[in-house]
């Protein structure tokens, strides 16, 4: 070897300065590139307000799978503010008995546990209250029940078999004592077996 030449650099050798920019350069890309998915994802599961439901489900453009992902990201009040509404309503009423049932259970369990987590939460007096409201809301949809024609009633009822609810008891029945003292289910039965006997009732036994 001449003196004073310059050795070649083995193939794929790079200088620190080369490794720096390149680690530079992918530490860029991976940043970049986890910024968009972040941002993808962020639109594909924004949490919408019970108005922009109430919206979509009034123009038919929602699944019943966002509606469970949906109605499981509200707090009880948004919650109770959607499902009490005629858009609501409407909707279930038109998703055939597989994609009820399917709805049902996919918001059964986080339905009760707000309701009782609310409940956690209060004074004897505001629990007293809570009951109470609570037994006048029933009578009151046990009595539009009542109201409406024998040939809705035994649509409703038709309803109720082709979702199982035998299944939906159950676990509403499971997520209820997994999430309650002794203490407070003495304090809930009389409205729980008042929702019961409701539903036997609603299903003409």
């Amino acid at each position: 070897m001449k003196s004073g030449a310059v050795s070649a650099k083995p193939r794929g050798a790079d200088s620190p300065a080369s490794r720096y920019i390149k680690a530079a350069l992918i530490a860029l890309a991976v940043a970049g590139a986890c910024a968009l998915f972040v941002k993808l994802t962020a639109k594909k599961v924004r949490d919408l307000t019970p108005d922009e439901l109430r919206a979509k489900m009034g123009a038919g453009e929602i699944t019943v799978d966002s509606a469970i992902t949906q109605l499981n990201r509200l707090d009880l009040s948004d919650r109770q503010s959607l499902t009490q509404s005629p858009e609501w309503r409407e909707f279930v009423r038109q998703l055939p008995p597989p994609e009820v049932r399917r709805l049902v259970l996919g918001t059964l369990d986080k339905g009760i546990t707000l309701q009782l987590e609310r409940f956690h939460r209060m004074n004897p007096e505001e629990r007293k209250q809570f009951i109470e409201d609570a037994r006048t809301a029933q009578a009151e949809q046990l009595e539009r029940f009542r109201q409406l024609p024998k040939e809705e009633q035994d649509k409703r009822r038709a309803q109720l078999e082709n979702i199982n609810i035998e299944e939906m008891i159950d676990k509403g029945v499971k997520a209820y004592l997994s999430v309650t003292t002794s203490e407070e289910r003495a304090e809930l039965a009389p409205l729980y077996e008042e929702r019961l006997n409701a539903i036997k009732f609603i299903r003409g036994r």
